[in-house]
């Protein structure tokens, strides 16, 4: 008995921008990565690996997201302190 696969495009599977030629590609379910694209022959280098938005999730990338998230709250906070400060100033 034959097993009947869908079609790769009613697959219903996630897409990613390859890390290499920033092409956008399916991706496999099992772990994420790109499907592997390019010629036979030579196959482009970021097949096979994490898509580029998994890529930029890196141990540095994530603290320097923090470290702006960080900033943002920050000035955030410093924006509410200074505008209930100046609400709480009596008027001359």
């Amino acid at each position: 008995m034959s097993q009947s696969w869908p079609l790769s495009q009613d697959a219903n599977k996630a897409n990613g921008v390859c890390s290499v030629c920033r092409a956008t590609r399916q991706l496999h379910l099992k772990d994420g990565t790109v499907h592997k694209h390019g010629p036979r022959s030579r196959p482009c280098p970021g097949s096979h690996k994490p898509p580029l938005d998994a890529a930029n999730l890196s141990q540095g990338n994530k603290d320097h997201t923090a470290a702006a998230v960080d900033a943002v709250t920050l000035a955030d906070s410093a924006s509410v302190y200074d505008a209930i400060h100046a609400m709480a100033q009596p008027s001359l």
